[in-house]
């Protein structure tokens, strides 16, 4: 069964509030350790940034395969004698149209 785009970014959206909490328990871990002067919470916080990590990652990767599956399947914008081309970069995308020659 194909998941519609909206479920998709609905995923990542829901992804993305769960590394927001992630990063809000570790910043108060983080504030917590530096008035407490506690270095064994300290320790905790950052072997819990693997977790927050990781998340990052995971949806990146998302994003990534989200945009990617989209340039696929709209690789033409509308008449015949035009198409679309898309540039991925590292620090985000952006998209350009230009028309392909006759």
């Amino acid at each position: 069964m194909r998941i519609s785009l909206q479920e998709e970014l609905d995923q990542l959206e829901a992804s993305l509030q769960e590394e927001g909490a992630l990063v809000l328990r570790a910043l108060r871990g983080c504030l917590n350790a530096l008035e407490r002067q506690d270095a064994e919470l300290a320790d905790e916080v950052i072997a819990f940034d693997d977790e927050v990590d990781n998340t990052y990652v995971a949806i990146e990767e998302g994003i990534q395969s989200l945009l990617a599956r989209q340039h696929r399947s709209r690789s033409t914008c509308g008449t015949s004698s035009r198409s679309c081309t898309s540039t991925f970069t590292w620090s985000g995308w952006r998209t350009t149209a230009s028309p392909s020659p006759s």
